[in-house]
């Protein structure tokens, strides 16, 4: 045992492998579906496979060039492009994890006022969520490790759950025949995914030292992949349960097990689930800030008074955007889509392939030094 919980406090490979299983099926049940429905239908499940391929490919080849890199992703493009184009590189990626963050915020306030309110909720009633923002950017990464394993059981709890209560609500006809509806509308959902998408940038930027431990690429691929299935089987009792009118359910996770016969027995259990899996999401909601913030204190300088404007900041730009943008979540999809998602993609799956010619000229370039001496 004492050799076990050795090799959880230590093992940051564990600590990501779980806390990417935790957190990338809980940002893309809510509404995600939703809006897959419009685009896919019935198919939505293989959208849902196209874009677990391409970000599981983009999670194997960013935990390759974490475990090549011999220093961190700062340093080693410092040597290459500058300091300060180093620097704008790290605001221009601060920025994008940022903008997005608030349209993912500002629909988990709508959700949270619409789903456990049952009149219009209170206009501060979020503001703890800015707190906990601010501790966490405040804090770095490390909790994160921390809580991983505590995040894990409570997203595999949450999810089971809901399927439980939702298996018996569903009807197969809805997602017959299997063959795609609209070729057209599974390539709109599939890009419509990497809005959702991307989680694999953040492990270049998980840690500000350099990897050095010898097995991470396969089990971080492996939770990546555990997780996309989960959100492929959920994908599948959705429609199958809401069929026609699913893209109606906004909020599908909140809604799937009302219908169930169970709950007249035993009462609003599904309530627990939904408790679960939104207090993962707090965590998951979080990250991308974080992320942002570890990359803004290497620009401005890393100090307790730097770092705690810059968590100060973030947080109060969520909260004002959220404030007073918070119900408008889905027009804010939309121009994210249709205006920010080609810079995002270029930002999160095209340029970090510039990295691994960086790798590959410093890596030659020390075994060069080497055989000289």
């Amino acid at each position: 045992m004492n050799k076990i919980n050795k090799t959880y406090r230590y093992n940051s490979t564990l600590h990501l492998c779980l806390l990417f299983f935790a957190i990338i099926p809980v940002t893309k049940m809510v509404s995600l579906p939703c809006f897959l429905s419009e685009f896919c239908g019935r198919s939505l499940w293989i959208s849902g496979i196209i874009s677990t391929i391409i970000d599981t490919c983009l999670a194997l080849y960013m935990a390759y060039l974490r475990h090549k890199m011999q220093k961190p992703v700062s340093q080693l493009l410092e040597e290459t492009i500058g300091k300060t184009a180093t620097k704008i590189l790290f605001i221009i990626y601060s920025l994008l994890f940022i903008g997005r963050s608030l349209i993912f915020v500002s629909g988990e306030k709508y959700f949270i006022e619409t789903t456990y309110y049952e009149e219009t909720a209170f206009g501060f009633v979020f503001i703890p969520f800015f707190l906990i923002v601010f501790y966490f950017c405040f804090k770095g990464l490390k909790p994160y490790e921390r809580l991983s394993l505590f995040l894990v059981i409570f997203t595999v709890l949450g999810i089971a759950l809901i399927i439980f209560l939702s298996v018996g609500e569903m009807r197969i006809n809805f997602i017959l025949p299997i063959k795609p509806t609209s070729l057209k509308g599974i390539l709109k959902g599939s890009l419509f995914n990497f809005t959702f998408g991307g989680e694999g940038i953040y492990l270049l930027f998980f840690t500000g030292k350099a990897n050095t431990e010898k097995k991470p690429v396969f089990y971080l691929v492996i939770s990546f992949l555990s997780a996309y299935t989960l959100i492929i089987v959920f994908f599948v009792i959705f429609y199958a349960t809401f069929g026609p009118i699913a893209q109606t359910k906004l909020f599908a996770m909140a809604q799937m097990a009302h219908y169930s016969d169970i709950l007249s027995g035993v009462g609003r259990v599904d309530t627990i689930a939904v408790f679960m899996i939104d207090f993962v999401r707090l965590f998951a909601l979080t990250l991308p800030l974080s992320v942002s913030t570890e990359m803004l204190k290497y620009v401005f300088g890393e100090n307790k008074k730097t770092n705690f404007t810059i968590a100060g900041v973030i947080a109060i730009i969520c909260f004002v955007f959220t404030y007073f943008f918070g119900t408008q979540f889905i027009h804010w999809f939309n121009v994210f889509y249709k205006f920010v998602l080609p810079f995002f993609m270029f930002f999160v799956y095209f340029l970090p392939l510039f990295l691994f010619i960086l790798i590959k000229m410093t890596n030659e370039k020390a075994n060069g030094v080497l055989e000289k001496k």
